[in-house]
């Protein structure tokens, strides 16, 4: 079989591209042995110390840790461990890098780049895509917040509605191959917020396709993808059943089945889930989405010096406010100068894409 190479040189460039650009990026960490403090990563590494000492001592494992709260099962904190042949699959396809960082930062990239390949863009624009997408403010946020689970699950949505689309466009075979091993490595990353808002997304995809199946009477070509689709699902959640169900049967003695003392005087529980305040209390304000096409627009690090020479220390000095304050909204006025010109940046990357 005759390989042609003309047809693969753009994403063998492509790949080598993303791969300069996230060496480049964490060359303080690559050469001069700098890293990023991570405070969840330290923070977990303390919550399961107990289970770990325990295991080094005796070669078994604990189900039950002392270091979170008054004590709790060990569902996220030492577990033993389970083969899942799609975290191996992941860490070939982001070469083994360092999986607290960079490696998350090339599957950004290259999750990406396949999703628009997926949607049909020629490889330079999905080159210059998934770059704008990976460089995205928050998706280095999170990285240094230390929810790494976060970010990895995230680098996999792109390439799993990708796949999925190539199905709907009767690419059964590579649509099924890009969906199965996305979705298995996105299970595998054990981050069900992520895989929440994913199925969302995907939800409206059916939807969608569902309706031009309508308006082009081919519901059998609609069904079979889903079909397919359906049993892909099956196969890339089948390895993670050993940490899902026990975490499943864990969630309901939590605040998230409804918490204990949120129990009625008959031992009744009044109400199941999170209440809508304490679970948007880390979420993203409306003003604040801003952020994701220019840093700072609503307020920058909790830990962040704004300097004594910008504007926004002159403007909240003179209110009474201490300038060393994380930054808030630039200053007043800026906000609805900028809105304008944010909104035709919005419009013309929408019809760019086109």
């Amino acid at each position: 079989m005759k390989i042609e190479f003309k047809k693969w040189l753009p994403h063998v460039i492509a790949v080598s591209l993303f791969l300069i650009l996230t060496l480049t990026y964490f060359s303080p960490y690559i050469l001069e042995n700098k890293d990023i403090p991570q405070g969840d990563i330290a923070s977990s590494r303390a919550w399961g110390v107990d289970l770990r000492d325990y295991h080094e001592k005796t070669g078994e494992y604990a189900y039950w840790s002392n270091t979170m709260f008054s004590g709790m099962p060990a569902n996220y904190t030492y577990s033993p461990p389970i083969f899942n042949v799609f975290n191996y699959i992941g860490k070939v396809l982001v070469l083994n890098m360092p999986g607290l960082h960079i490696g998350i930062v090339f599957l950004y990239l290259l999750g990406f780049y396949i999703f628009l390949l997926a949607l049909g863009c020629k490889p330079w624009l999905s080159i210059l895509g998934a770059i704008a997408y990976a460089f995205a403010s928050y998706n280095f946020i999170i990285i240094d917040a230390g929810h790494v689970s976060k970010g990895w699950a995230m680098g996999t949505m792109a390439p799993v509605l990708g796949g999925i689309i190539l199905c709907y466009r009767k690419k059964y075979l590579l649509g099924a191959l890009i969906t199965l091993v996305f979705t298995g490595m996105h299970i595998a990353y054990n981050h069900q917020q992520i895989t929440y808002y994913l199925l969302i997304i995907i939800a409206f995809v059916a939807l969608t396709y569902l309706v031009y199946a309508i308006k082009d009477r081919t519901l059998k070509d609609y069904f079979k993808a889903s079909a397919i689709l359906v049993l892909i699902g099956g196969l890339a959640v089948m390895p993670m059943l050993g940490r899902l169900i026990p975490t499943m049967d864990y969630t309901k003695e939590t605040m998230r089945g409804g918490a204990v003392l949120q129990n009625n005087p008959d031992g009744e529980k009044e109400g199941t889930g999170l209440n809508i305040d304490y679970a948007f209390q880390w979420s993203y304000g409306k003003m604040e989405t801003m952020t994701l096409l220019i840093p700072n627009f609503y307020g920058g690090s909790s830990h962040y010096n704004i300097g004594q020479d910008s504007e926004s220390y002159k403007k909240l000095r003179g209110s009474g406010k201490d300038g060393n304050l994380h930054a808030m909204l630039p200053c007043i006025g800026v906000t609805s100068r900028l809105l304008p010109v944010l909104f035709m940046r919005v419009l013309l990357s929408v019809f760019s894409s086109c």
